[in-house]
């Protein structure tokens, strides 16, 4: 793979090993991958790192990385973006499993799943760049402790105990984590603004 970093190529022909320096040199740099993309198409960057993808010599491989600021703005966007949208998702669901349809419920919760897991990684990420105490710790705590019972009942097939779960624990659990982000977003904003007045 011809493996090309923030515009410039790095290595004309890139192995595994090519690569976990170049990662190595990006974190000594305090750079973080933002995005990966092989032939304009976003990868995983962990299917590189195993082998499961193995680009050819010449097929260049992009990564496109930016400053840890940058890397939690950009994530806490997503989210501020998304949590809204799955709360909606739960709720429909909520009313869907509470007049009996079911089918309709099971769907639109399994849609959800990929969005909670992600939201879930960003809480372990966040809170473990803080202090153990902290809200967003709480908050990951909570999350986590939300996720396993509702998850069990999934599971079960238990659309009524996974009803209330929904509605009690974790549509709360998701206002909080919302709060959370629009309070952190409003905070590095005025820091950036700080920063540029300094």
């Amino acid at each position: 793979m011809r493996l090309i970093v923030d515009g410039q190529v790095h290595y004309a022909l890139a192995e595994s090993e090519e690569l976990q320096q170049e990662l190595a040199l990006l974190q000594k740099n305090e750079r973080y991958v933002q995005s990966v993309s092989c032939e304009g198409r976003e990868i995983n960057l962990g299917d590189l790192l195993t082998g499961e993808l193995r680009p050819s010599a010449d097929t260049p491989v992009e990564i496109v990385t930016c400053s840890l600021d940058q890397l939690l703005e950009n994530t806490l966007d997503s989210v501020h973006e998304y949590l809204p949208r799955l709360y909606s998702a739960w709720k429909q669901t909520v009313d869907w499993w509470r007049t009996g349809e079911r089918e309709a419920g099971a769907k639109r919760f399994a849609e959800t799943v990929q969005g909670l897991q992600w939201n879930l990684s960003v809480l372990a990420n966040l809170s473990a760049l803080g202090p153990a105490d902290s809200d967003v710790a709480d908050i990951n705590t909570v999350g986590q402790g939300v996720v396993k019972p509702l998850l069990i009942s999934w599971e079960n097939g238990d659309f009524i105990r996974l009803a209330d779960i929904l509605e009690y624990e974790a549509m709360p659990w998701l206002e909080r984590w919302f709060a959370f982000v629009v309070l952190f977003r409003r905070q590095m904003r005025l820091e950036q603004v700080k920063s540029i007045l300094n």
